[in-house]
């Protein structure tokens, strides 16, 4: 029977009721409140597209035949870069040796009624009538060629940096004048248009700094700017419409979807760790220690940053705010206190 005593004296001591001085406690983490800035962020998501006025249709001014290909759907070019070569049509070429052939027989005619007006055999009008047979047969040849009529058939080449968006021929396709070929966009027109709630219009301007976050792929990011903010809520989305433009020297991707984090300014407040931080009806709230005991303190969210937060409220710098294990506690319970640094 002695040697069960301390087990039985055990047992009777759990038993007991608890007093007053045994009330629970919660240990808990805390830190001392600091003040800090953060920037305010307006979030919104969107797809890059070609910008306004960045893309252009290739295409030639005669019928014709497609005879080879250089480039596909999504490839970079660059300036100069063969992208496809068409032959002139037959009646094309017809019209150009046509152009070639009335050419040399005015240019001939005005050498012989110059001549002829040396030997005072012809006059003035003649000659200016000569001159301008010339005149209007180089025209003719002239126009054939800026529209790229030429036996020879060289390939259409890239004016400039970008990317091939769409190819609308094939290899053997007749085509007509002015037929759309293929579309190219600039390297540096590939824009992210956002959309973000009305509320925030005013907050948002142009040139307001942006870091752009992929969808997909990792959550690559990119920096960017603020190119135009539309003065009218988008029909279909019930959004306002925001075009951002890429800065840190790189060009965006067609058809990506992104979100963007727009910094319209900064916010001072108390910074403190997400996991400080309770909500319930009455809205957000924080804990902190005095006398031993947790008192709710009642905030209100300025800055949202993942991690980190920046909240306004009745907040005491003297008292220690609890960052770990608030979710165990209600107002006026007793704690011990962990400090965080500890």
């Amino acid at each position: 029977m002695i040697r069960h005593l301390p087990v039985l004296l055990l047992i009777m001591t759990l038993a007991l009721p608890a007093t007053a001085g045994d009330a629970p406690s919660v240990l808990v983490k805390t830190e001392t409140p600091m003040r800090g800035e953060m920037p305010r962020i307006v979030t919104a998501y969107g797809a890059t597209a070609p910008a306004p006025g960045a893309s252009t249709t290739i295409s030639v001014q005669y019928d014709g035949q497609v005879a080879d290909v250089a480039v596909a759907t999504g490839q970079t070019v660059h300036t100069g870069d063969p992208l496809m070569r068409v032959l002139a049509s037959a009646a094309a070429l017809s019209a150009y040796d046509q152009a070639q052939t009335a050419l040399r027989l005015a240019q001939t005619e005005l050498a012989h009624v110059t001549q002829m007006r040396q030997q005072q055999l012809a006059t003035r009008d003649q000659v200016a009538q000569a001159e301008k047979a010339v005149s209007d047969a180089l025209t003719q040849v002239d126009t054939l060629r800026r529209q790229g009529v030429d036996a020879s058939s060289p390939p259409l080449q890239a004016p400039f940096d970008g990317v091939v968006s769409a190819v609308a021929v094939g290899q053997g396709d007749r085509i007509q004048a002015n037929a759309p070929l293929l579309t190219l966009v600039r390297s540096d027109g590939i824009i992210l248009t956002a959309g973000i709630e009305p509320a925030e219009r005013q907050a948002v301007k142009p040139g307001d700094p942006v870091r752009m976050t992929t969808m997909s792929d990792g959550g690559r990011t990119f920096q960017g700017k603020v190119a135009a903010v539309a003065g009218q809520v988008d029909p279909k989305s019930r959004l306002v419409p925001v075009r951002i433009a890429r800065t840190d020297g790189q060009a965006l991707i067609d058809n990506q979807d992104l979100r963007a984090d727009i910094i319209v300014g900064r916010s001072g407040g108390w910074k403190l760790p997400r996991s400080a931080l309770l909500t319930d009806d009455k809205g957000p709230y924080v804990f902190q220690v005095a006398g031993g005991k947790a008192v709710r303190a009642d905030v209100r969210i300025l800055v949202d940053a993942g991690d980190a937060m920046l909240v306004d409220g009745p907040i005491q710098a003297d008292r220690k705010l609890v960052t770990d294990g608030a979710y165990q506690l209600s107002d006026g319970m007793a704690v011990r206190e962990q400090d965080a640094a500890q």
